[in-house]
């Protein structure tokens, strides 16, 4: 006689996979803020960057976490997020700052692709 199977997860994979994408870069961003040299640098290329970039991964990083739960409200909080994100990489990159644009598109490319998705959302 077989065991019966364990209930099935509700959460999408691709959801798991961005979640767990953006909550490990989050980390590494806050790891490497956190170095004195890292600051030093940031500071005297643009002022204010790291709590910039700390306000805008927070608003994104609870659109993660409603996105996580399988909230629509996700949605709300997550497009305006990954506007904003791109729109002050961008700003970096247009005064002359090398800027890795993956951490800006994180958000935009988990809307854009959960999108569909949305009916299934609580």
């Amino acid at each position: 006689m077989s065991s019966p199977l364990p209930p099935r997860n509700p959460r999408p994979l691709l959801i798991t996979f961005h979640c767990g994408i953006f909550f490990a870069v989050f980390s590494l961003i806050l790891m490497s803020i956190s170095r004195k040299d890292i600051q030093e640098v940031w500071d005297a290329v643009t002022p204010h960057h790291i709590p910039t970039m700390l306000m805008l991964f927070g608003v994104n990083f609870i659109g993660y976490f409603l996105l996580w739960n399988l909230r629509k409200s996700a949605f709300i909080i997550l497009i305006p997020g990954a506007i904003l994100l791109a729109v002050y990489g961008h700003m970096l990159s247009s005064i002359g700052v090398p800027v890795n644009f993956i951490p800006h598109y994180l958000p935009a490319i988990a809307v854009l692709t959960t999108f569909p998705m949305l009916p299934m959302l609580k």
